[in-house]
């Protein structure tokens, strides 16, 4: 599956803490009676400095680039975050291009943590490299907070302003919701305004048949909307049933490349349509991706790291085996993925945990006779991943 003499990439959740309580997020849940709260199964963990020195001990200076992201924390709440970023300019980051791509980090956060000062401070710090960071703010001033639960507008555009002001290259993402739609344009302009350099936006893939959401936080009741699509008569679907009775047809449409090439609203509504071909028939879509997998890490040689040193081909499976072994999570069962054993990269080296069976046997090749629903849904032929689309501004 990997390439053992080809430079990696690395994808890698320093903590599962976070300070945001976001409402779709798995981090956390929204109890009967409407309370948001953080999962009390998180295990609360995070990577400090010597264990990150570890996973890299015996590759120094050759990693192609590394994404600080994951699925449960934010990078910026692990307490040696300015060390670890440190260590990764002066050891691990290769100096030369590979293929035309220009080594370096990037970091996706809320932005609502930490002080305008230390965001300075940071950016002064990641400037002696390619870098990025991706500020999430989904809305404005009355809008933001009723996804990212937890921070403030004000904050975050503060931080991010000290950020871009010490010279980092930011960049705004947005998630489109119902209440927040009608601000994109304004949202991008701002964007370019604080000299944000790229705008990213997707949709939200995470309300299954609801249209809203409602939750409770700090005594008061609020709710997220599901995004609307807007059709414009200049458009080639001119309404919302020509557009699903194309999709239907065309299955090209379901192509992740292809998916990238469509409008924003064409977009949603092709990976909303698999999303509900894979709710009535999961077995059926799992059957469909046979010998159509095609793997998003493994074009890019790059490998997921978990707060606990889990090594994993991506952010996905990663996030299916910490729910199994937090307990968040124990209803599915993946016969592909499941009961093998767990090695941590702080422990053994990561290129020794790739050479092992599961890796380089198993996993490849159940995709060409039965694939995991995992690897179905995000890397298959009924693509239901969220699909950003990034502009420069």
């Amino acid at each position: 599956m990997y390439n053992l003499n080809k430079a990696f990439s690395f994808h890698i959740e320093l903590t599962d803490k976070c300070n945001a309580r976001c409402v779709q997020c798995e981090r956390n849940e929204i109890l009967k009676d409407g309370t948001l709260q953080e999962n009390p199964k998180l295990l609360q963990t995070e990577i400090t400095i010597d264990q990150f020195k570890a996973i890299f001990e015996n590759y120094h200076k050759q990693a192609r680039y590394i994404v600080f992201c994951g699925n449960f924390g934010d990078p910026m709440f692990a307490k040696d975050i300015l060390e670890i970023t440190e260590h990764c300019i002066t050891k691990v980051l290769s100096p030369t291009k590979e293929f035309g791509i220009t080594q370096g980090l990037k970091y996706f956060t809320n932005g609502g943590y930490k002080t305008k000062e230390w965001w300075s401070a940071f950016a002064k710090v990641v400037n002696s490299v390619n870098h990025q960071v991706v500020f999430a703010i989904d809305g404005l001033a009355d809008t933001h907070h009723l996804y990212r639960v937890n921070t403030r507008f004000e904050r975050v555009i503060e931080n991010a302003k000290a950020f871009i002001e010490g010279g980092g290259n930011a960049q705004w993402s947005f998630i489109r919701f119902g209440h927040n739609q009608h601000q994109e344009e304004q949202a991008r302009k701002l964007a370019k305004e604080l000299g944000f350099k790229s705008f990213t936006a997707c949709n939200s893939e995470r309300f299954k048949d609801k249209k809203e959401i409602k939750y409770t936080w700090n005594g008061e009741e609020s709710s997220i909307l599901r995004y609307r699509p807007v059709y414009k008569k200049e458009k080639k679907f001119k309404n919302i049933d020509q557009l699903k009775k194309q999709i239907k047809t065309d299955l090209s449409y379901s192509s992740i490349s292809s998916i990238h090439k469509k409008s924003p609203d064409e977009a949603n509504m092709i990976l909303q349509n698999n999303a509900e071909k894979w709710k009535q028939d999961p077995e059926a879509v799992r059957m469909e991706s046979v010998r159509q997998i095609d793997c998003f890490t493994e074009h890019k040689n790059e490998i997921y790291i978990d707060s606990k040193g889990y090594v994993y081909p991506c952010c996905w499976i990663g996030s299916y085996e910490y729910e199994k072994m937090s307990g968040m999570e124990d209803e599915y069962w993946n016969p592909q993925i499941d009961g093998r054993e767990l090695h941590s990269a702080f422990y053994k080296d990561f290129r020794d945990i790739l050479k092992e069976d599961w890796f380089e046997y198993t996993l490849p090749e159940s995709w060409d006779n039965d694939p995991c629903q995992i690897c179905s849904r995000h890397c298959g032929k009924n693509v239901i991943k969220t699909i950003r689309q990034t502009q420069k501004i």
